[in-house]
């Protein structure tokens, strides 16, 4: 049986387990290389989730704010409105006292 040897960078000789040892720790390191691109991919992923999930947050928000705005604003408005129509509601009335009063002292 021969025995498989290689050369080490110095020129000494490496054993068969040794050589072993050396690839199996090479697929060690790639394999945590690996393992580490595909972490780094999924903590970037999740995050450009949760950026979204936080721009869609404030857009809601937004409209939410817009909303209660024209609420309040339309509110508002039907109030002016309410005290405009009482009040030319109240000028007719007057108005029509004055025009009835009048006619009974003509008469």
């Amino acid at each position: 049986m021969t025995t498989l040897t290689r050369r080490a960078a110095g020129g000494e000789s490496v054993s068969p387990e040794e050589l072993a040892r050396e690839l199996g720790r090479e697929r060690e390191l790639a394999a945590a290389r690996r393992a580490d691109e595909l972490e780094r991919a999924r903590a970037e992923a999740g995050h450009g989730r949760a950026r979204a999930e936080v721009a869609t947050e404030s857009r809601l928000a937004d409209l939410a704010r817009a909303e209660r705005e024209a609420d309040v604003q339309a509110e508002a408005e039907l109030a002016r409105m309410y005290r405009e129509f009482r009040a030319s509601g109240e000028r007719t009335r007057v108005r029509s006292l004055m025009a009835r009063s009048g006619e009974a002292r003509a008469r």
